[in-house]
């Protein structure tokens, strides 16, 4: 019974230190694996959003697309009267 449980121990550990990305077994990036969209780890392969292709970009995206709009339509270009 021990072994059993000794080898689930160590499978939940290998489990949380691999990386999040299904085909990929390689082991976390300690603090550059951590994705601030989808708070997820990854190895140091796809730890950029581009490359595991995250969920999390996309709200990212029309946030920042929505930022730069009401930014802009505040301002306008006027040329100098000469």
């Amino acid at each position: 019974f021990e072994d059993r449980s000794l080898s689930r121990v160590r499978f939940e550990i290998m489990a949380k230190s691999c990386c999040a990305k299904e085909e990929c077994k390689e082991r976390c990036a300690p603090i550059i694996g951590d994705c601030k969209y989808c708070n997820a780890k990854y190895c140091a392969v796809h730890r950029l959003p581009e490359a595991h292709l995250c969920d999390g970009m996309k709200g990212c995206k029309e946030a920042a697309f929505n930022r730069n709009a009401a930014t802009l339509s505040g301002t306008s270009c006027v040329a100098a009267k000469v």
